[in-house]
């Protein structure tokens, strides 16, 4: 019959086997996200300006879904996936949000779902009548294009797209977006004012509001790292001076 001392020190071993496997599965974790970021910093390094001026744009419903500013302080690092088509944590955690909130479910229901809205943002900031648009159809144009360029780099993110076919359909909404806007914050509180239409609750809008003026004041936003495209650029093309699509490039 066991004694109470053997009995104990089979408690205390079992306790510290316990304490190595968590310290083990903690550093494997460890190691798994220094490695998982380390790549992200190295496709940072490879995308051209044009793509992560593109991909910039959707920082709001990244940041949403993901805090990646918030783990990039956190970590001492610049928020990379706010700059490229890799998504912030884990891609397949992006497939419920997409299905939810976008309905897309595979490459196809992406480009219906970029073109639909797409088309309600050239009607909205179109103006009724063929006039110029009021403050308020730019500001939907401002969110519904943005939301467009979103479901696009994110349907790539999760697989459903492949990157050339996902920058195609991001060339159009980022030039309509240089075209409406001049700088980040112009950008930045427009696309806010226009959420506010599609808003189910009162919260989702001051929450995307503390997101957009958080992308223009911390210095690790790519709102902060990547400049605006110049003004002076050719109509009709992509923020790195070549013709549609050179997002694909």
């Amino acid at each position: 019959m066991p004694t109470l001392t053997a009995l104990a020190n089979l408690v205390s071993f079992g306790a510290v086997d316990r304490r190595r496997a968590a310290t083990r599965a903690a550093a494997a974790r460890l190691h798994a996200a220094a490695a998982a970021q380390a790549d992200v910093e190295l496709e940072l390094f490879r995308t051209p300006a044009g793509v992560r001026f593109a991909v910039a744009l959707t920082a709001p419903f990244r940041e949403r879904f993901a805090l990646e500013l918030h783990a990039a302080a956190r970590d001492g690092r610049e928020a990379s996936a706010l700059q490229t088509l890799t998504l912030p944590g884990r891609a397949d955690w992006w497939r419920w949000p997409l299905a939810r909130d976008l309905a897309i479910t595979d490459a196809a229901s992406a480009e219906i779902v970029v073109t639909d809205l797409l088309a309600q943002a050239w009607t909205a900031a179109a103006g009724r009548g063929g006039s110029p648009a009021p403050v308020a159809d730019s500001d939907r144009a401002t969110y519904l294009s943005a939301l467009a360029l979103h479901a696009a780099a994110a349907s790539a993110g999760v697989g459903y797209l492949a990157r050339d076919e996902a920058l195609a359909l991001m060339a159009e909404p980022c030039l309509a977006l240089t075209s409406l806007h001049r700088s980040w914050p112009s950008f930045g509180h427009a696309l806010a004012r226009g959420q506010r239409a599609f808003a189910e609750a009162e919260l989702d809008s001051l929450v995307t509001g503390q997101i957009v003026r958080r992308l223009l004041a911390d210095p690790r936003s790519p709102w902060v790292r990547v400049p605006w495209p110049s003004p002076t650029e050719p109509a009709g093309r992509t923020p790195d001076g070549v013709r549609r699509p050179a997002l694909v490039a």
